[in-house]
């Protein structure tokens, strides 16, 4: 297993009533480590979410494996920062109708990794990268910094109430929440932090997840998130946030028995969440589950391509 701790999304259209999702058809994946031997690609693949069916697109240059963060505005995919034998502070811009590629001059004050996973917003002109860690400094981090997408200018925004490394994000309309993650010490957490985006406030919450985890899942609607799998997390252990509330409570298993599934992809439209790819059960396979927000209830989707044994573990680098 690779864990990368220390040294060792994203973006929306404004629709579904504030549900998770980008607004594209497809569901986006970047870099990647196809072998579990620190193997960096630049993989650019898509699953459709009409057909469930996924295809190859032009591959971004330069290979890096996990720990960076996707965005999203109405036209571009973005890929900020990840890891390849240290820090790649790059940030990637594709426009999604085309597959034209640059790499825009956005630069950070504090340059890290693994920043908080799936965290998109409805205010469709900003993306947020919160927490992570400073190869440079050797230091976990709380920074939050979001970036503009219209100006692709990045912004330090208030701290996130601790340092949190490859925590869960997800939101409810001016208000995300993140999900444990590695602390300062490297240890995995089960704390719920809150910043409002609207107001540019962190603060905590009185409710926590019900294990210590990172690296895992979020999907969201308008009324409820998912904090789905991460690292020693199994399928029994999902939770459900209530916006309305701030309450937790037991979520719906993952589609498979004490599957533990992280550092891969989450997407959503506005009536299904999709958790895609990552780290089976410490093997790297294909996984490609879905949870209808109706019922509450998982589908296992997970496809039969000439690769299905092999797979690719990210950390919000996809949609």
């Amino acid at each position: 297993m690779i864990k990368f701790l220390g040294r060792n999304v994203t973006q929306v259209a404004p629709m579904g009533a504030g549900t998770q999702v980008t607004g594209f058809s497809s569901a986006y994946f970047l870099f990647g480590d196809p072998t579990g031997s620190s193997v960096g690609v630049g993989y650019n693949r898509t699953i459709s979410f009409s057909t469930d069916s996924e295809s190859a697109r032009t591959a971004n240059t330069g290979p890096r494996i996990s720990q960076g963060a996707g965005g999203f505005s109405s036209t571009n995919i973005y890929h900020i920062n990840g890891y390849q034998s240290g820090l790649i502070s790059v940030k990637n811009k594709i426009l999604a109708s085309s597959d034209v590629q640059s790499a825009p001059s956005i630069s950070f004050t504090v340059e890290r990794r693994g920043a908080t996973n799936n965290l998109p917003t409805i205010v469709a002109s900003r993306f947020y990268f919160m927490g992570g860690y400073t190869d440079a400094l050797g230091q976990y981090r709380a920074d939050t910094t979001y970036i503009t997408t219209s100006t692709d200018t990045a912004t330090n925004a208030t701290s996130i109430t601790a340092a949190r490394h490859v925590s869960v994000g997800m939101y409810q309309s001016n208000n995300s929440y993140i999900i444990g993650g590695y602390n300062t010490s490297g240890a995995t957490t089960n704390t719920i932090y809150k910043y409002a985006m609207n107001t540019d406030t962190a603060s905590n919450t009185s409710v926590t997840d019900s294990v210590n985890n990172a690296q895992g899942y979020a999907i969201s609607n308008s009324v409820w998130g998912y904090r789905v799998n991460g690292v020693s997390v199994t399928s029994a252990n999902n939770i459900k946030l209530t916006y309305s509330t701030e309450t937790t409570s037991t979520g719906s298993n993952s589609p498979e028995s004490s599957l533990q599934l992280f550092q891969g992809v989450a997407s959503a439209t506005a009536t299904v969440g999709y958790v895609w790819t990552g780290y089976r059960n410490f093997t790297l396979n294909r996984a490609y589950h879905k949870l209808t927000f109706s019922t509450e209830t998982w589908t296992n989707n997970s496809y039969t391509t000439g690769d299905t044994n092999s797979g690719w573990i990210t950390s919000g680098s996809g949609a």
